[in-house]
């Protein structure tokens, strides 16, 4: 996978960290901090962090994110899921192993999870890594106007999918919504379900652009 594929979920978050990190209070450098060494987590912590992280507490947050794009980060990940992790600690799990996992096996099962966001985090994932199955899941979520866990400034679900079909599928896709009307969210989730209906078949994968189309 593509360094631009990887980091899909990573730039979602952006403003998030950036907000989280500078709310987060400095710790006593450790000695490798202070040689100029960056620490490395080994796995215990890397599946600690992640269990421990709390949407309302910022430097939980910023220490999920500090083992993300580690391998150590993605294998706690990893187990967590497949340990059917929940509530804020599947959260994190989702969101470091999507950063920079690359088999889609670990969130496939997540795109009926009861969370919309972990939903849409995973459908995304899936579009992201060349599975079709993906795009029903964010399609489904054009609708849905409650805000997306994490999001800073706070963005709604629907915009989450609709940027993330667009991102992938492009000019192939209908013209998203400009606003969150209720009727123009369900105009655009029944036009984004015609072209699913009609294109799904037909899509194909480019792994050199990340991208999908239907020629």
């Amino acid at each position: 996978m593509s360094l631009r594929g990887r980091t899909r979920i990573a730039l979602i978050f952006l403003t998030f960290l950036a907000a989280a990190c500078s709310a987060a209070p400095s710790p006593t450098p450790s000695p490798a901090a202070a040689s100029g060494a960056p620490a490395t987590p080994d796995l215990a912590t890397a599946r600690s962090v992640l269990q421990a992280a709390d949407l309302s507490k910022p430097a939980t947050i910023a220490a999920v994110d500090r083992v993300r794009f580690t391998a150590v980060g993605e294998q706690a990940a990893r187990e967590l899921l497949a340990a059917g992790a929940s509530g804020e600690a599947l959260w994190a799990a989702t969101w470091v192993y999507a950063s920079s996992g690359k088999d889609p096996a670990p969130l496939r099962g997540l795109v009926t999870s009861q969370d919309a966001t972990i939903r849409v985090m995973a459908a995304a994932f899936l579009v992201a890594t060349g599975e079709r199955a993906g795009f029903e899941p964010l399609v489904n979520e054009l609708a849905d106007e409650d805000l997306l866990a994490g999001s800073v400034p706070p963005q709604a679900v629907w915009t989450f999918a609709v940027s993330t079909l667009v991102r992938y599928a492009g000019p192939n896709g209908p013209v998203p919504p400009v606003d969150a009307p209720a009727a123009e969210l369900a105009a655009a989730q029944a036009a984004w379900s015609g072209w699913l209906s009609g294109q799904g078949g037909k899509l194909r994968f480019d792994p050199a652009t990340g991208t999908w189309s239907s020629s």
